[in-house]
C-alpha cells in the first residue's frame, strides 16, 4: 500500500470502523480515598471561624452581637471535626465597603495565611453589600493553594460547592440593593425632619455646645469662652494665625484635643450655630457604596433655621466677623500708581480717585513725601547747572 493509499484510509473513519473488531475490556476500578474521620490517625479537624457584624452600636445591637458569639462558639465546638478558630465581630459598620471593616479584612487575612479552612457568617448581606467586594473575597479565597470556603447559614450555601457562582453572585446583588433602599429611606427620613425644622443637629465636635437627651442645644460656658476669644480677636482685626497663638498661649485646645491652628480659627468664625442659627445640609452623601461626603455648592435644597438655640456670639458681632472675613476674601486690586504733583500750588500732592479709600495712609504719606523729595533734587540740579 502506498502512502496516498494509507493517508486517504486513515481519514475514512466509517471505513476504519468497520474493519475494527472491539474486545472487551477488563477495567480495574480504583476507589477514592475516603476523607479521615474524628478518631482517625490522620484526622486534621477542620478550622473554622465566624463572621459577625452590625452597623449601629446601639445597646440592642450589642445584646444581639453577644448571642450570636455565643451562638457561633457552641455551634462551632459542638462538631468533633472542627475546631473553634475565633468569632470576629465588626462593631458599627457599613457593609457596603470593606475598606474600613478591620474584623473584615483580619478574617481574610488569617484564611489567605492558612491559619482558617472555612468561614461560617448568617447571611450575604452580613459578609458584604457591595456586590464587586463580595464576588472578589469570596474567588480570592477559593483561588488559594487550599482553598477556602464561606458557608451562608441563612441561605444555605457554600462558595465552595459546585454550580454555585450565580447564585452567590444573585445574592450579592439582592444585598446591595438592599443596601440602596436602606441607604435612600434613611436619606429620606432626614430630609423630612430638615424640612420640618426636627432634625437633631450633632454638637460632638462643636466648640461651646452641647445636646440634652431631648434633642436640644445647650451652652458649655467654659467652652463659649473660648469661641468669644476667638471673635473678639477677629474684630479687632487679629489674623487666624494670631488668634491660634493666643489660644495656644493661654493653654486651651480644639474640641478634638488639638492646638489650635489658623483652619481652626477660621471655621469657628464662619459657623452661623454660634449667633443661635442653622444651616443643614451642608454636605450631602453623593454615592450609598463609598458614603463619600460632598460639600453642598447648590447641588441640594439648604434649610436654615434663624433663632434655633441660645447664641454665644451677638448677632450684630457675628455679621460684622462676617463682613471682616469677606473683605480678606475680595482678590487685591492692582497697586495704584501714585504720581505726586510736581510743579505749582499743589506741588507734592497726590491726586486721587474716588473709589481709592482702601489705601493704607502710609501709602499716600510715602508718596507725597517722595514727590516732595524728586522735586528738592530736581531744583537743586536746576541751580547747580545755571551756575
Amino acid at each position: 500500500m502506498d502512502g496516498m493509499a494509507i493517508r486517504q484510509e486513515r481519514r475514512n473513519p466509517k471505513e476504519k470502523a468497520k474493519k475494527t473488531n472491539p474486545l472487551p475490556m477488563n477495567v480495574q476500578v480504583i476507589p477514592k480515598k475516603e476523607k479521615p474521620k474524628p478518631g482517625d490517625k490522620e484526622f486534621k479537624p477542620k478550622r473554622v471561624a465566624a463572621y459577625c457584624r452590625v452597623s449601629t452600636l446601639q445597646e440592642q445591637q450589642e445584646t444581639s452581637i453577644q448571642a450570636q458569639q455565643q451562638y457561633y462558639n457552641e455551634l462551632i465546638e459542638q462538631r468533633p471535626d472542627w475546631v473553634n478558630a475565633g468569632v470576629y465581630v465588626d462593631w458599627g459598620k457599613t457593609g457596603t465597603q470593606t475598606k474600613h471593616r478591620e474584623q473584615f479584612n483580619k478574617i481574610i487575612a488569617d484564611a489567605e495565611a492558612g491559619l482558617i479552612d472555612m468561614i461560617i457568617t448568617k447571611s450575604s448581606s452580613r459578609f458584604a453589600r457591595n456586590t464587586l467586594d463580595f464576588i472578589s473575597v469570596v474567588r480570592r479565597l477559593k483561588k488559594l493553594r487550599t482553598p477556602v470556603g464561606v458557608y451562608f447559614e441563612k441561605d444555605q450555601y457554600n462558595s465552595l460547592d459546585e454550580h454555585v457562582d450565580f447564585m452567590l453572585t444573585l445574592m450579592a446583588s439582592f444585598a446591595q440593593e438592599e443596601s440602596r433602599t436602606i441607604s435612600s429611606n434613611v436619606r429620606w427620613g432626614i430630609l423630612v425632619r430638615m424640612q420640618n425644622g426636627t432634625f437633631k443637629i450633632q454638637t460632638q465636635c462643636l466648640l461651646g455646645y452641647d445636646t440634652s437627651e431631648d434633642g436640644h442645644m445647650y451652652i458649655l460656658p467654659e467652652e463659649a469662652k473660648i469661641v468669644e476669644v476667638i471673635y473678639e480677636n477677629c474684630i479687632r482685626g487679629k489674623s487666624y494665625a494670631e488668634t491660634a497663638r493666643i489660644l495656644n498661649d493661654m493653654g486651651v485646645v480644639t474640641i478634638k484635643g488639638n492646638p489650635f491652628t489658623g483652619g481652626a480659627v477660621k471655621n469657628i468664625l464662619l459657623n452661623e450655630k454660634y449667633c443661635g442659627d442653622v444651616l443643614m445640609q451642608k454636605t450631602f452623601v453623593e454615592d450609598y457604596l463609598t458614603h463619600k461626603s460632598v460639600k453642598n455648592t447648590g447641588q441640594m435644597d439648604q434649610y436654615y433655621i434663624k433663632d434655633h438655640h441660645p447664641a454665644i456670639i451677638a448677632r450684630e458681632d457675628w455679621e460684622l466677623a462676617q463682613d471682616i472675613i469677606a473683605r480678606k476674601r475680595k482678590p487685591k486690586k492692582p497697586q495704584k500708581r501714585l504720581k505726586p504733583i510736581k510743579e505749582g500750588t499743589l506741588k507734592g500732592f497726590v491726586p486721587m480717585e474716588a473709589d481709592w479709600t482702601d489705601l493704607p495712609e502710609k501709602r499716600l504719606i510715602s508718596a507725597s513725601e517722595r514727590g516732595e523729595g524728586m522735586y528738592k533734587k530736581k531744583e537743586k540740579y536746576k541751580n547747580e547747572v545755571s551756575t
